[in-house]
Parts: C-alpha cells; sequence; structure tokens
C-alpha cells in the first residue's frame, strides 16, 4: 500500500489488487492495469494526469465516500507537487502487484522512464537558456519583411488602362 496527501491534506491510500484491477477495467475508462507491455503504461499514466487522477480516484473511491469527496473534488485536490507524488504512489503499488520476476523488470522499466524523463527536461532546459531571444525576433522580422516584399511584387501594380 502507498499513500499520498492531496492539496487540502487528506492522506489516500492506493491499493492495487486484483479487485481493483478488475473495478479499474469495468468502470467508464476501460483502463487495464496490467497492460504492462514495454512500461508503455508507466509513459501513460506520467504524461495523462487526468487519467492518472480518474484511475486513482476509482482505486480510492471508497476512502472519497468516507470522506464525503467527490471525484470533482478529488481532482481539484491533484495539481503540481501532488500530482508527482501520486504518481508515485500508483506506478509503485502498481509495481508490487506483480510476482518478484515482472517486479524486477517493471521496476527497471520505470527507473529508465524517469531517467529519460529527466533527460529530456535537462536537455529541454539547456535549449530553453541557449536560446537568443533576439537573434530569434530579428530572424522573424527578416521572414516577415520578406514575405511582404514577395506578396507585394506577387500582387504588381494596377492593371493597365484600355486604349
Amino acid at each position: 500500500m502507498e499513500l499520498f496527501k492531496d492539496k487540502e491534506s487528506r492522506e489516500w491510500k492506493v491499493v492495487v489488487d486484483v479487485e481493483q484491477v478488475r473495478v479499474v477495467r469495468a468502470s467508464e475508462l476501460k483502463f487495464d492495469l496490467l497492460d504492462i507491455k514495454n512500461g508503455d503504461i508507466f509513459i501513460q499514466l506520467g504524461e495523462d494526469p487526468v487519467l492518472l487522477v480518474n484511475i486513482l480516484y476509482i482505486l480510492c473511491r471508497e476512502q472519497a465516500e468516507t470522506y464525503g469527496v467527490s471525484d470533482v473534488q478529488f481532482g481539484r485536490g491533484m495539481a503540481g507537487g501532488i500530482l508527482e507524488l501520486a504518481t508515485t504512489a500508483l506506478l509503485k503499488e502498481l509495481v508490487s502487484f506483480f510476482p518478484s520476476q515482472k517486479r524486477r523488470v517493471l521496476t527497471k522499466a520505470l527507473e529508465k522512464m524517469k531517467e529519460g524523463e529527466g533527460l529530456a527536461m535537462t536537455k529541454a532546459i539547456e535549449k530553453i537558456d541557449k536560446l537568443n531571444l533576439q537573434e530569434e525576433f530579428e530572424k522573424l522580422e527578416k521572414k516577415l519583411e520578406a514575405q511582404q516584399n514577395a506578396s507585394g511584387e506577387q500582387s504588381g501594380g494596377s492593371p493597365g488602362t484600355s486604349a
């Protein structure tokens, strides 16, 4: 069982067991928590916070009812760092659901995914840091001038008068 707290400091217990897998599959999401081919599920849940929160709500529905929290209120309690903690809780719980052999593979896949995300963020920051806005603005200005000149030449002058 993994835990996280939402923006309202409510503690949520994430449990993945056979019954919870069945409930998520049978839900309107029709999402299969056991579809672990190539670790794609980790990427999908990491990149789609709405899907992630919907799955978490289904997994935490009984707790939500105890707290008197609707799915909308649950979703409003999820943002920023909370999403990161909730994602980690779900993915760790999902990995621990599987037998040891698959768990080792999934743990490695999860580590690689996090490593890849870290590298992607580092590269994005480096690219942003290298960006010279003045230079980019000047390039854009020249491109717009060239387009205006080209469109002015194509439209030509006014038609000649017929005699």
